[in-house]
């Protein structure tokens, strides 16, 4: 994705930058996945393996990049840790 881009990007529920996620939180998603243990934000199971991904300034939320498309809803948002609103 394009850093030009992607600095106008912002995450939807903090208003925060976002940044590509890295090898390790894609692996890290995809291995949960495989587990079955990921829902999004509106509690929908999660079944689709992730190419590509943005995460929150704060580390919080995982938005899915789905053909090089990102989609920044709310409730498409990946809970990741505790750390920010």
């Amino acid at each position: 994705m394009d850093q030009s881009f992607l600095s106008l990007l912002r995450c939807p529920r903090t208003g925060g930058e976002i940044r590509l996620a890295g090898a390790e939180e894609l692996s890290a998603y995809n291995e949960a996945l495989g587990e079955g243990k990921l829902s999004n934000a509106a509690g929908k199971k999660l079944e689709q393996a992730m190419e590509g991904a943005l995460v929150s300034e704060c580390g919080r939320w995982l938005y899915p990049v789905h053909e090089g498309i990102p989609v920044l809803l709310v409730e498409e948002a990946v809970p990741l840790v505790d750390t920010c609103a």
